[in-house]
């Protein structure tokens, strides 16, 4: 079923007001005099094909992204005419005096009223600088796949509507981040893409981790951060209890790495039914050209999973342990290339962006001895794991509003 939330955006006349991120007020930016302004409506529409799934999130529980409040920003030529900041009531917020020379216009919704990420500066004047506003992965909520950022942007023309006159127009909009979701780790499951030569009978999964990624991210999924607690590049040859791989809490923080505890010795491991092992990534265009530097490698802009085992049992065909092999370990599973599956619209390839708005939902990793290292980030060369790509949201635009 789909379910579908309605923002509906109106402009009036009026200028120049000081505005305030839950009052409800536009600014003006002083360049429209003597232009014509008119009443502008605007309907976004939001449904889920398939609810995303969060850490203990049980499947089938989470509803569309939430919208407590917009900010929204009119743009002419380039440079922004207009800007204003509304809670909504009953589903619209009143955008006043927005002038029919408007071509283009930017949405950001925050899922709550106390949420502030991204922070848009009061002297943003260029289209290119409001792009460059970083929107804060950290601060989306990792427990509720509705309490997230979403961003729409439309391209529009105004230059007929007479000034009085109310103009409709739909802007779609979608989460403004990517997600990462894992299954299962069983490496007795293979396929027919993967050869594996040691096979691996049971193991301990200790950790989970996500690198070569930014906890911040501009909205054209280009510009990122140079801060070192915000990129997270970690190698290094190095594992003990100064390092990121032996202290995931300090280097990479709650939401890129999970500790996998209970009962150890498993030929697999997964959350549990119906749940995934969910992170939120940046969506960094392919456009960026490079993702982090990694042990002195320029990375790709894809992500990488890395997994930490230890006492790795290899299977040596027979259903006897006695003469069993035993790797202590740890050793590292390092995971940076993603096949997408075929379907009956788009052909096997092979990934290179992750799209906001978009889950990466991977079924389940296999591996075996021969793909592993005694250090992370030393990935096998032709190694990568099939994914399927699924729409966080899809944004159906569904007539006018009355």
């Amino acid at each position: 079923m789909k379910k579908f939330n309605y923002i509906v955006l109106t402009s009036l006349l009026v200028t120049g007001a000081v505005c305030s991120m839950l009052g409800g007020c536009e600014v003006d930016q002083g360049n429209n005099v003597g232009k014509n302004k008119v009443p502008v409506v605007l309907n976004i529409t939001m449904s889920t094909d398939r609810t995303p799934q969060s850490r203990a999130i049980v499947a089938g529980a989470s509803d569309a992204p939430s919208v407590d409040h917009i900010q929204a920003f009119f743009f002419s030529d380039g440079m922004l005419s207009l800007r204003g900041e509304k809670k909504l009531v009953q589903n619209g917020a009143t955008f006043e005096g927005v002038p029919t020379s408007v071509d283009k216009i930017y949405v950001i919704g925050y899922p709550t009223e106390t949420f502030t990420s991204p922070v848009v500066p009061e002297g943003i004047v260029r289209e290119s600088d409001l792009l460059k506003v970083m929107v804060d992965i950290t601060a989306q909520t990792t427990t509720d796949t509705k309490l997230v950022n979403s961003f729409g942007v439309e391209t529009v023309n105004l230059s007929g509507i007479t000034e009085g006159t109310t103009w409709k127009k739909k802007i779609e909009v979608k989460p403004a981040i990517s997600r990462i979701e894992i299954e299962k780790i069983d490496p007795t499951v293979t396929t027919s893409s993967l050869t594996i030569r040691n096979k691996i009978k049971k193991f301990n999964l200790d950790y989970i981790y996500i690198n070569n990624t930014y906890t911040q991210l501009g909205l054209n999924n280009t510009t990122v951060p140079t801060a070192g607690g915000s990129v997270l590049n970690y190698g290094g040859y190095s594992i003990d209890s100064s390092t990121a791989w032996g202290n995931p809490a300090t280097f990479f923080g709650s939401n890129y790495y999970d500790e996998i505890t209970g009962t150890k010795g498993q030929t697999s491991y997964s959350p549990g039914i119906s749940k995934y092992w969910g992170y939120y990534v940046a969506s960094l265009s392919a456009a960026a050209g490079k993702g982090t530097t990694i042990n002195e490698v320029q990375q790709t802009v894809l992500p990488h999973i890395v997994l930490k085992m230890s006492n790795l049992v290899l299977d040596d065909g027979d259903d006897d342990d006695t003469n069993d092999v035993t790797v202590p370990g740890p050793m590292f599973l390092t995971i940076m290339r993603y096949n997408v599956k075929a379907t009956s619209e788009v052909a096997a390839h092979e990934l290179t962006q992750m799209e906001p708005g978009c889950v990466y939902v991977i079924n389940n990793i296999a591996f075996g001895l021969e793909h592993l290292s005694i250090l992370p980030e030393q990935p096998a060369s032709d190694f990568y794991v099939n994914l399927t790509v699924v729409d966080w949201v899809n944004v159906l635009v569904n007539g006018d509003v009355d």
